[in-house]
């Protein structure tokens, strides 16, 4: 955040809203999956609806988060010269790929991103929760 705060040289009258935007990306941050949290196992002795149902609650969950984080980025946004907004074009991304480290909004994304394993790995893909492959019929 340091290094998109200097890209973006904001005047004395914009720090105010840099800080409700640091403070607001942080209350925008999701909660952590069940696997985030060692609870896997939990997961992997559902039932296919219970799974089902828990991938609905994520997004609902997920949806709710971004509706936080667009509001948040718009009204910093909005405070920005044109030169400023396009710094924050190029530096500010929702979601990268998982790289260990704790996830977070800001510059260089959400850690947790979508597209961070391959397919069926980690309970993703088109394999389904199990991650392995289709059942032979």
């Amino acid at each position: 955040m340091a290094e998109l705060h200097a890209k973006l040289d904001l005047k004395p009258g914009q720090e105010p809203a840099w800080q409700a935007f640091v403070t607001g990306l942080q209350a925008a941050r999701p909660t952590p999956r069940p696997h985030e949290k060692g609870d896997w196992n939990q997961m992997k002795s559902q039932t296919a609806p219970e799974r089902l149902d828990h991938a609905l609650a994520r997004i609902d969950d997920m949806r709710a988060h971004l509706a936080q984080l667009d509001q948040v980025v718009k009204t910093f946004y909005a405070g920005l010269g044109k030169d400023q907004q396009t710094i924050f074009d190029d530096n500010f991304r929702i979601m990268r790929p998982h790289r260990g480290g704790p996830g977070g909004w800001g510059p260089g994304g959400m850690e947790h991103g979508p597209m961070e394993h391959g397919p069926g790995e980690h309970g993703h893909g088109p394999h389904g929760w199990s991650g392995g492959p289709p059942p032979q019929t």
